[in-house]
């Protein structure tokens, strides 16, 4: 089982990485020009991704993707400024994803994915109060 853990207080330009069979990623991060990629797979029989991620300030942007054999759990909280969250997960089941954004005015724009083999769950919190804000789109097909 591969864990990752990430506290950052700075100007982020980017954080990108790929982790494969039985991962978890903790990320807390506060700072400006956020842009972070997370990438789980499975690989050698070891199953189960887990996300979580809690980001405050300004510039966001967020993709996470979880392939394969099930057990996926995504827990993102965002709070403040020009959010554009992807979440994604995929197949074999046992999807869940709880994804709080929260903005006092303007952008939010999520696209989640659940995917294949039935248990799709997502809980979904957004406070937005629109200026040009707010696109949700959520797909979360069956088996």
């Amino acid at each position: 089982m591969k864990h990752l853990y990430i506290l950052s207080i700075c100007f982020l330009t980017g954080i990108s990485w790929a982790q494969t069979g039985g991962n978890t990623s903790i990320i807390d991060i506060s700072g400006n020009s956020n842009i972070l990629e997370i990438r789980q797979e499975n690989s050698g029989g070891n199953i189960g991704h887990s996300a979580e991620v809690d980001l405050i300030g300004n510039y966001n942007s967020l993709l996470i993707k979880q392939i394969g054999s099930g057990n996926m759990l995504i827990d993102i909280t965002v709070t403040g400024n020009n959010h554009s969250i992807t979440a994604n997960q995929r197949d074999e089941a046992n999807h869940r994803a709880t994804v709080t954004v929260i903005n006092s005015g303007g952008p939010v724009n999520l696209n989640l994915l659940q995917q294949g083999s039935t248990a799709n769950l997502l809980n979904f919190y957004q406070s937005c109060a629109n200026p040009n804000g707010c696109t949700v789109s959520v797909n979360q097909s069956g088996p």
